[in-house]
């Protein structure tokens, strides 16, 4: 029996049985002894749930929440906290207006799906303008601060002669709170990898432990004698902004041993594109519901591709095992790779075009 056996019920039959036995007659559910059993089984139960969830926080690779993060700062590693999104903002007036529009900073604006964003600077237009570009951070921090260009486009906080907004080019840098599954992999890492303070394993830690970095790789520059570059990849993303990577140089700079130079530099992108051809279970082979999971499918594989590491590949069998791991489909045909895709060591690998399409039968 394992601990998540042992209910309220099994120890007041226990102790009801043991009672019979040493006593010689059976106490009545109703007595005060039968009473005093169901309180103390209660608590033997509550006992027991404590102790199967011990059970599964005695190692670091199995722990999570608070107990992982204790592990973690055992190691030097702590939690890296949501981060929020920058870009900037381009506000506009009516053309021809002739006059100077002032641009406090603080002005809020929004996407039209709520997500909302300050002016972290002022600006001026001036008579001969039209618009003026100034810099912004989402007011919550998060992924979802991201945005794509021209997506920012409802002033919320009305600004005397500005007429409309937009974002020239994407918000990034917004990063959600590191989940247990990162955090657990950094903390194998430090095991796997030991840091010595002057070794790559040093500068690679250095560089996770920052936010927007999902992966590090760190090589001695070439051609140049006591110089090393920290490659950097971050989730979701095909290159790490330009903030970023400023931090990082920031801080392994300040790390960095005498007469040592250390760099941070975004890893090369390669996009491959995925063309797969599936047959549906009868399940799903209506249009609709084989509509509905080839979607799943496709988000399913752009999500595994977003989140590989530096130099991982992809390979045909696992794209294989995530089309069957769906559970929607009895074949398929993966015509685009070739064959696996194995980057250079520096190299991330990133979803090019996902195109899944429905077998003729």
């Amino acid at each position: 029996m394992t601990t998540s056996d042992f209910s309220q019920v099994y120890f007041y039959n226990r102790m009801k049985e043991k009672y019979t036995e040493l006593s010689g007659f059976v106490p009545d559910d109703a007595s005060d002894i039968c009473l005093r059993f169901g309180v103390l089984a209660g608590e033997l139960e509550t006992l027991c749930e404590k102790i199967t969830a011990l059970e599964g926080q005695y190692s670091p690779m199995e722990s999570a929440g608070e107990v992982l993060e204790r592990f973690a700062m055992m190691r030097g590693l702590a939690r890296k906290p949501a981060s929020f999104a920058t870009g900037s903002l381009r506000l506009s007036r009516l053309a021809g207006d002739g006059t100077t529009v002032q641009v406090p900073s603080g002005v809020i604006c929004k996407t039209p799906s709520g997500i909302r964003y300050k002016t972290t600077q002022s600006g001026t237009i001036s008579p001969l303008g039209n618009n003026v570009v100034v810099s912004a951070v989402a007011l919550e921090p998060g992924s979802a601060g991201n945005a794509l260009a021209e997506t920012i486009t409802i002033l919320e906080d009305s600004v005397p002669g500005i007429t409309a907004v937009t974002n020239p080019q994407p918000f990034s840098g917004g990063e959600d709170l590191e989940g247990d599954d990162s955090l657990r992999r950094r903390l194998k890492a430090s095991y796997a990898f030991p840091s010595n303070g002057v070794n790559t394993a040093f500068y690679e830690q250095a560089a996770l432990s920052c936010a927007g970095v999902s992966c590090a790789r760190a090589k001695a520059t070439e051609g140049a004698p006591g110089a090393v570059t920290v490659y950097v990849s971050a989730d979701k993303q095909e290159s790490v902004g330009e903030a970023v990577l400023s931090t990082v140089g920031e801080k392994l700079s300040s790390l960095r041993e005498p007469a040592v130079t250390v760099t941070a530099a975004s890893a090369q992108a390669v996009c491959p594109d995925i063309a797969i051809s599936v047959t549906m279970t009868p399940l799903y082979s209506g249009s609709q519901a084989s509509a509905a999971a080839i979607g799943r499918l496709t988000q399913t594989i752009q999500s595994y591709i977003e989140c590989l590491d530096i130099g991982s590949p992809l390979t045909l069998a696992k794209l294989g095992k995530l089309v069957m791991d769906a559970g929607c489909f009895e074949n398929y045909t993966i015509t685009a790779p070739e064959q696996d895709v194995v980057p250079e060591p520096l190299q991330v690998l990133r979803p090019g075009d996902i195109v899944i399409t429905k077998a003729v039968v």
